[in-house]
C-alpha cells in the first residue's frame, strides 16, 4: 500500500527525520538493560530459576519494585 500525502499527513523533511532518529537513538539507550552480576543463596537461586524462561526479567522487576518502595528497601537493608 503506496503512502499518500496530504495537507494532514505531508512529507517529513529531513530535519524531522533527523530528529525522530536521535529520539529513537535515546530512547534505546533508556531501555537497554546493564548485565550485572549478584550472589543469591542457593534456596533463593533455585526459586527464581523455578520460575522458567525470562526469569532474570521478573528478577530486575522486583527489584525495581523494591527501589520504589522506601519501607521494602529499608526493611531490607
Amino acid at each position: 500500500m503506496p503512502i499518500v500525502y496530504d495537507e494532514d499527513c505531508p512529507p517529513l523533511t529531513k530535519e524531522q527525520i533527523k530528529e525522530f532518529a536521535r529520539i529513537a537513538k535515546e530512547q534505546r539507550k533508556l531501555r537497554k538493560k546493564q548485565v550485572v552480576a549478584i550472589r543469591l543463596s542457593p534456596e533463593t537461586a533455585e526459586k527464581v530459576k523455578a520460575l522458567g524462561k525470562g526469569y532474570s526479567s521478573v528478577l530486575s522487576r522486583i527489584i525495581d519494585e523494591a527501589f520504589r518502595n522506601p519501607e521494602l528497601l529499608q526493611k531490607c537493608l
